[in-house]
């Protein structure tokens, strides 16, 4: 097995999007033919991902945010 940084910087991009992937989806992408995808198919990629997981976040502290409205809406109600 390689280590990081003898690995050349396609694997490691690669490397990087099917963890990132897991992440971001809750699957690794064992479809995804890393072989034949450029260094810049990756980063395209990579950007893709980084955008969905932005959107996620942003979407789960908009839930937090409702939730404690609610919660602070029905603990007010009862004093």
């Amino acid at each position: 097995m390689k280590s990081w940084d003898d690995l050349s910087r396609k694997e490691q991009l690669a490397a990087t999007h099917y963890d990132f992937y897991k992440d971001v989806h809750g699957i690794r992408p064992r479809w995804m033919n890393y072989d034949a995808m450029t260094e810049e198919d990756l980063e395209k990629e990579l950007d893709q991902l980084g955008r969905e997981a932005d959107a996620q976040r942003i979407e789960e502290e908009q839930r937090h945010k409702m939730k404690d409205r609610k919660s602070t809406r029905l603990n007010s109600s009862h004093t």
